[in-house]
């Protein structure tokens, strides 16, 4: 009966030991979703994600991850449930609100991506992704929503201005990024610095941005823009 029963004892520490073994931990899943993510394997990506927030609901990096992928997949508003849940648990973190400020401005809500972008900024102004976006959004609301005959209430409204102020602190913290140059020169030219927007033409190219496409882009802004520009 003794031996029974230590024999028995050991069956069910053995069977403990696998398990324990065979457990995955959130981060564990975190990291393959992120490595599916990579791989564009997005569906794959997100079953990952919602194994690591079945184990861990607090996870807040998690939800950033996932309402990622459902961003890429083009599922913009299943993306903000999960960034807007991120924020609330860690509502110091810049990366939620970027994310959610991003997907704004591919919805056209612009306003609001500002709203967002501003704050990520605000907890993390060492970014140069989040200028780079906030000086996207200016640039939309400067002219690319406006039609020609607004041309000057839109010049006045300043925006331009702070898509090329955003535009300059990205580049001061990636120089790197020819598609920030080609972006502030678009705005440059715009407001009728053709000098400066040069400069960044010639950069851009330099970083491997194709000068065709780019001498077009500038062209066509420089008929559209308001005759004082010209």
């Amino acid at each position: 009966m003794q031996y029974r029963f230590a024999f028995a004892l050991s069956v069910l520490f053995a069977m403990s030991s696998v398990s324990c073994e065979q457990q995955v931990s959130p981060e564990q899943h975190l990291k393959a979703g992120a490595q599916l993510q990579e791989q564009r394997h997005l569906e794959e990506a997100i079953a990952e994600y919602d194994e690591a927030i079945r184990l861990d609901p607090w996870l807040d990096v998690a939800y950033t991850q996932r309402g990622l992928a459902y961003a890429d997949l083009g599922r913009f508003q299943r993306a903000i449930q999960d960034f807007n849940v991120a924020i609330t648990l860690s509502p110091q973190g810049a990366e939620g609100f970027f994310m959610r400020g991003s997907v704004r401005y591919s919805l056209g809500e612009y306003q609001l991506a500002l709203d967002d972008l501003s704050e990520a900024i605000r907890l993390n102004p060492t970014d140069a992704r989040v200028y780079g976006a906030r000086g996207a959004v200016y640039s939309i609301l400067g002219h690319h929503q406006t039609p020609v005959e607004d041309f000057d209430e839109a010049y006045n409204s300043g925006a331009l201005r702070r898509a090329v102020r955003d535009y300059d602190q990205a580049i001061l913290l990636n120089p790197q990024d020819g598609d920030i140059y080609a972006r502030r020169a678009e705005n440059l030219t715009s407001l009728g610095r053709d000098t400066e927007a040069a400069r960044d033409i010639t950069r851009a190219a330099q970083l491997g941005l194709d000068p065709v496409v780019l001498g077009s882009s500038i062209d066509r802004l420089k008929k559209q823009r308001p005759q004082v520009y010209r």
